[in-house]
């Protein structure tokens, strides 16, 4: 399962950013975890281990719900559309249109974190992309 590789490889890179190393076992005073390798090296009982883990924790559930692709007027504001000019609206608020202004990107990742509209009342706020309250208005569209 792809989704279980990846929690397993986001786990372990947090835990090595924490100063914990792989061993023989798990010790909290040495900061060491047997589990602390490659998904493909952890054996088949402990990756089964975290395939259920994942699914117990309803991830699959919440990916499966995530629209990934958004398209056509009214489509939740991505990373891939966030640009200077960018008409919207906010989210519940039909009357609430503005352009976007600029945004400010996560500096681990690069993508567009907060997104910095001016209303069409002269009001300017910053709202996070991960919040999905900000729409795309197409051009034309009334």
């Amino acid at each position: 399962m792809l989704v279980a590789r990846a929690a397993h490889e986001l786990w372990r890179e947090r835990i090595l950013r924490e100063g914990w190393r792989a061993g023989r076992g798990f010790d909290t005073s040495d900061h060491t975890h047997e589990a602390l390798v490659p998904f493909d090296e952890l054996t088949v009982e402990v990756q089964r281990d975290v395939e259920f883990e994942v699914v117990a924790s309803g991830v699959i559930e919440q990916l499966a719900a995530l629209d990934l692709h958004p398209r056509g007027d009214d489509a939740v504001l991505v990373a891939s559309s966030v640009r200077s000019g960018q008409r919207v609206r906010f989210a519940g608020t039909p009357a609430s249109e503005g352009t976007v202004i600029g945004c400010t990107f996560d500096p681990l990742y690069g993508w567009p974190e907060l997104v910095h509209v001016r209303w069409d009342d002269g009001a300017e706020t910053s709202h996070p992309l991960a919040a999905g309250d900000l729409l795309r208005v197409e051009p034309g569209k009334d």
